[in-house]
């Protein structure tokens, strides 16, 4: 085991030679939003919130989108209808036309528990023994993956493999949406993890000369840096939306304590809506670069997260449950799971600090 240990500090020396991709990508800009953003930012919101609702993704009868009373008014008034309900392994979500706005819309289901995410990277819980064993448990298996059709990048093999699962559903609904409404434009849409799959979802439809625009809230990072400036530098608007304090769009971490690069990069640019809620353009913030950390990242003084921030965006975007009920708030997060979260932003900050 001391042999091991006298080999990390090499490994870790050799990663930080990767990390200089981190500064590249950190160019501070600020500029308003137009009140035509903001009632997209806010009509997306509501089709991502729809994702929620079994009536709209249980791969049953399709029909008119329907959720519980006020998550989805928008939606509901446009008499928009699933053309594809999409359930695989419960990854799911719809493909939707919409006559009002003249859409087509792809959105994905967030995850029922996010607090599942954070327990999923247990980086210094070391049970396997040996050299490799202790590699592979800190650093191999949360790194981004490479090996996908989209681009030479590396994504989540967890967030690709679940748009593997709906991707061939997906083109088939828009090949055959697009020939009888070829003049509709088509925005892929999610929260959450179902933000995540979109964001891959959305770079495929592009490299596959579907233009569309994609619209993310509070989602997790989901490749390297390769893929967020390829996606970022597609055609069509890129907009990855998050409010507050959301624990969520710092998952997973950039770095191992604060040194070693895990390869984790966001897309940009981030909308970031500071408050409660967005009355006005002037309340939200726009940051770009990958990780400039000065919108949802922010951390200046004392590191502070709020889960309620997560579920809350321009409305309960998760709150639809089963049978028109309201879904239950997820598992109360625990005061480790959220000293947990503090130590990866601390972490996060230090790393990016290092890299400018």
């Amino acid at each position: 085991m001391l042999g091991v240990l006298n080999i990390i500090p090499v490994l870790l020396a050799s990663q930080l030679l990767g990390s200089a991709t981190l500064a590249q990508g950190r160019s501070v800009t600020s500029r308003s939003v137009s009140n035509e953003d903001l009632t997209e930012f806010q009509l997306f919101a509501q089709y991502s919130a729809a994702a929620y609702c079994d009536h709209n993704n249980d791969d049953g009868i399709l029909g008119s989108i329907q959720c519980i009373e006020g998550v989805c008014p928008e939606v509901e008034a446009a008499g928009a209808e699933t053309i594809a309900e999409l359930n695989k392994d419960d990854i799911r979500g719809f493909v939707a036309v919409d006559d009002v706005h003249r859409l087509l819309v792809v959105s994905f289901r967030g995850s029922n528990s996010v607090r599942n995410w954070i327990k999923n990277f247990q980086f210094w819980t070391v049970d396997e023994p040996g050299p490799k064993g202790l590699w592979d448990k800190l650093f191999g298996s949360d790194k981004p993956q490479q090996g996908n059709d989209i681009c030479s990048c590396s994504i989540h093999s967890g967030v690709y493999r679940s748009w593997e699962l709906l991707k061939d559903d997906v083109m088939a609904a828009l090949t055959q949406a697009r020939e009888k409404h070829g003049d509709y434009h088509v925005v892929v849409t999610g929260h959450s993890l179902g933000g995540a799959i979109a964001t891959v979802a959305g770079a495929y439809l592009r490299t596959k000369d579907i233009p569309c625009d994609i619209y993310t809230y509070g989602s997790p990072r989901v490749g390297d840096a390769r893929f967020a400036e390829f996606v970022s530098t597609q055609p069509g608007i890129t907009a990855r939306i998050t409010h507050g304090y959301d624990p969520v769009p710092s998952l997973p971490p950039m770095s191992l304590f604060g040194i070693y690069d895990l390869g984790y990069r966001h897309t940009w640019p981030e909308y970031w809506v500071p408050g409660s809620s967005a009355n006005g353009t002037d309340s939200i913030q726009v940051c770009s670069g990958m990780e400039n950390l000065s919108c949802d990242g922010a951390r200046e003084t004392g590191i502070s997260f709020d889960v309620e921030d997560h579920r809350q965006y321009f409305g309960q975007i998760s709150a639809c449950g089963p049978k028109f009920t309201y879904r239950d708030t997820e598992d109360t997060w625990s005061a480790k799971d959220m000293e947990r979260l503090r130590t990866l932003a601390a972490n996060d900050n230090l790393f990016a600090a290092h890299s400018s």
